[in-house]
């Protein structure tokens, strides 16, 4: 069976202001502004899912092994919840 997984951005969409998310989201009325077309292009880079790889230029640190992984996607079915990380350091 395939359960619909609400995005987690939602919550604070609508905490933020309920009228601006359902027009959004329910009616799907959106005009781009400046600010969001260029919000697009910045994360271009974030939203290519990188592989697990030690960062070389990032200088040794014998107690902490970080690793920085772009694009992590995480989902719960218990809440019906899914969410993509632009950015996550992983020991």
């Amino acid at each position: 069976m395939d359960e619909y997984l609400w995005p987690a951005r939602h919550i604070a969409e609508y905490a933020y202001c309920p009228r601006l998310f359902y027009l959004m989201e329910v009616e799907g009325l959106f005009a781009p502004s400046v600010d969001t077309e260029q919000g697009k292009q910045v994360h271009k880079r974030v939203h290519r899912p990188s592989t697990m790889r030690r960062q070389s230029d990032q200088p040794e640190q014998p107690e902490e092994d970080l690793r920085k992984v772009r694009g992590l996607a995480l989902s719960s079915t218990t809440l019906g919840l899914t969410a993509t990380l632009d950015l996550a350091e992983l020991e």
